[in-house]
Parts: C-alpha cells; structure tokens; sequence
C-alpha cells in the first residue's frame, strides 16, 4: 500500500482524485482481505495528513469512503465500526476541515 500511495503523491493535483478514488474502490473490492482495516488507514492517514494531496482531494476521497460503508460494502459490523472509529481518530486533528464528512460518518 505504501508504494501506492508514494506513486500517487507524485501525480499532478488534477489527477489525483481519480486516482486516490480508484485505490478506495481497490481495497474495497477487496473487501474479505485481512489487510483492509490497515489499507484504509494508510489511505485515509495519507489524504488528510499529506500536504501534497490537497483539501478538496481528501474530501472526496472521504465522502466517497463514507458512501460505501454506508452502503453495506463491509458486512462485518466490528471491523466496520473498527474502521469507521479508526478513520475519526485520524480526521480528528483536522476536524474543521472535513466536518461535513465526519458529520456522515456519525450518522
């Protein structure tokens, strides 16, 4: 996952929200890998706490994650609540600026 993430940092701001939206659908789609909880956190550690990817990447980003663990994608309720206390404890620093995401995820 690190080497995909350090491969997306290089990428010009314009296509980085593809390319960070297309890595969420990735790990996913891979919903039933041991490693999802730790995919997600390296993903979500990366586009908020990144200089380099910008507010409006990280917002995307966390609203399309938001979207599909409201959808059901993981059906597993502990590793989703795991994920979901996981990614507010990571926003938390930077509350302010993701407040309407943290707003959906609470719901």
């Amino acid at each position: 996952m690190e080497s995909k993430l350090a491969q997306l940092a290089s990428l010009s701001q314009k296509d980085k929200a593809p390319a960070y939206l297309s890595l969420l659908s990735g790990i996913f789609s891979r919903v039933n890998s041991s490693s999802i909880a730790a995919d997600l956190h390296s993903l979500v550690d990366t586009v908020v706490n990144h200089d380099n990817v910008g507010l409006v990447v990280g917002r995307q980003v966390l609203s399309d994650m938001v979207r599909m663990l409201g959808e059901g994608v993981i059906k597993d309720n502990e590793l989703r609540k795991r994920i979901i206390e996981d990614t507010l404890a990571t926003i938390q620093p930077r509350l302010v600026s993701y407040e309407e995401q943290v707003r959906y995820i609470n719901s």
